[in-house]
């Protein structure tokens, strides 16, 4: 994997890792302010928009991180091919 792809993918990473941790603080705060109005339950068919934002919070950042988990995967993955093949063009 080139310099450039290795950057990229490490770019992508930080994003999904910063999605997910902007979606749990989501979480917490959507939690609290549907808490008296919803009871306490949430759901994601619930009536009220307010009552199903905590369970997409949820799957959102539980989403984001495996997508995270999943880009850190494929440049593990590349890494290891690109250093038992080293390249001979020289």
């Amino acid at each position: 994997m080139t310099r450039r792809g290795q950057l990229l993918l490490k770019i992508a990473v930080a994003v999904a890792l910063a999605f997910a941790a902007w979606c749990a603080l989501w979480v917490f705060s959507s939690a609290d302010l549907a808490f008296v109005p919803c009871h306490g339950t949430y759901s994601l068919f619930a009536p009220t928009v307010r009552c199903r934002q905590p369970p997409l919070a949820m799957l959102l950042c539980g989403a984001s991180l495996l997508v995270a988990l999943g880009l850190l995967l494929i440049g593990r993955i590349a890494k290891r091919s690109s250093t038992r093949h080293p390249d001979v063009s020289a």
